[in-house]
């Protein structure tokens, strides 16, 4: 199967660059039962700055043009010990609603950057999951709640959520935690449409190993499959990306699949018949960039059939991981299907002296 690369372009960047700082970022894409796309990112001033808030963008004509991004929610209602700084992805349900999930970190101190509280802390700061609902297709949505997880720290909820077959809306991510003996990548569910959440299982546990970036599909009648960056926290080393199935929803999970991709943000996309389309920021040395490939997942394997760079990136694998966050230059792509066959592809990048919102037409054939 044959990758071809179409065009890219920009869906957003700041139109205003010599009068204020509008850094975009960490986009999540959905097709809407209308057929619209609709685009939640994060603006801010800088790559970590306090102010960091999720705005909203939509495109009529299957991503040729967007509008001009609104704010999801006004954090000025929400009764916040502090600001927060957000990130939400959004997930399409069966009843046609939206559900937007995701974490927010309390900015006490709003000169201080999660890299500088890292750096003094060992650890990110305190944080909380968060969710929004929408019932007109992203126009206007429900003042953000916490998700009561039970956990002892929030989620790297950075992925989107998935509803399956018999209803179950899944999300799978680890702890927001820098200690190594702290690792612990957990599955949760939803059974009355996001209203209350219970967890139902681990999918990887394998101390001082992180799992972050968690991306997850449903493959086949609750299968899902789950991919992630894997970070070797004490030897402070990227590892190959982990694929990993589940056959009862998230519930149990089978043994972990090295795919030998080396990726530090990934996303995975359904085909059909044991096939997956898969998207990796790959951020070190070699050939930095954007991949998509084509995948075999049949008989337990993760076999690249073919692949495709589709953007080229600057490396920043240089330093330790809270060096690597903070001077990130690229990261979070996913891929949809459009109408016509097609896929779009979009992530965030440094571009031309800022951070925008990157996307790509692709075809498979």
């Amino acid at each position: 199967m044959k990758i071809e690369l179409i065009s890219s372009q920009n869906i957003y960047q700041n139109p205003s660059p010599a009068a204020r700082s509008r850094q975009a970022l960490f986009p999540g894409l959905v097709k809407l039962p209308n057929n619209e796309l609709l685009i939640i990112f994060s603006i801010a001033e800088a790559f970590e700055a306090a102010n960091n808030r999720s705005f909203i963008s939509r495109s009529l004509d299957c991503g040729q043009t967007w509008s001009s991004p609104v704010p999801l929610y006004e954090q000025e209602k929400m009764e916040l010990p502090c600001q927060l700084s957000d990130y939400y992805k959004p997930c399409v349900l069966a009843n046609g609603n939206i559900i937007a999930t995701g974490y927010g970190f309390y900015r006490k101190n709003p000169d201080e950057s999660i890299s500088d509280i890292a750096n003094a802390t060992g650890e990110v700061p305190d944080g909380i999951n968060l969710l929004s609902f929408s019932e007109d297709n992203g126009h206007t949505w429900s003042l953000p709640r916490k998700m009561d997880l039970g956990l002892e720290r929030g989620l790297e909820l950075s992925g989107q959520a998935i509803q399956l077959n018999d209803d179950r809306i899944v999300i799978a991510a680890s702890e927001f935690s820098l200690k190594a003996e702290k690792q612990i990548g957990y599955s949760f569910a939803s059974k009355d449409n996001g209203a209350s959440w219970h967890k139902q299982g681990v999918f990887f546990q394998h101390p001082p190993i992180a799992a972050w970036e968690v991306r997850i599909c449903e493959l086949e009648y609750n299968k899902i499959g789950l991919i992630f960056w894997a970070y070797d926290l004490n030897k402070e080393q990227n590892l190959p990306n982990y694929f990993i199935t589940s056959d009862d929803g998230g519930i149990t999970w089978n043994t972990p699949i090295n795919t030998e991709v080396c990726g530090q943000a990934s996303n995975l996309f359904y085909l059909g018949n044991n096939q997956l389309l898969t998207i990796h920021a790959h951020r070190e040395k070699d050939a930095p960039g954007i991949y998509v490939r084509h995948v075999d997942i049949s008989n337990n394997q993760f076999k690249v059939l073919s692949e495709e760079n589709i953007w080229n990136g600057l490396s920043n694998h240089e330093g330790n991981i809270i060096e690597q966050f903070e001077n990130l230059k690229f990261g979070q792509p996913s891929l949809i299907k459009l109408n016509n066959g097609e896929f779009l592809a979009v992530h965030w990048c440094w571009e031309k002296t800022m951070f925008v919102i990157k996307s790509h037409l692709i075809r498979i054939g």
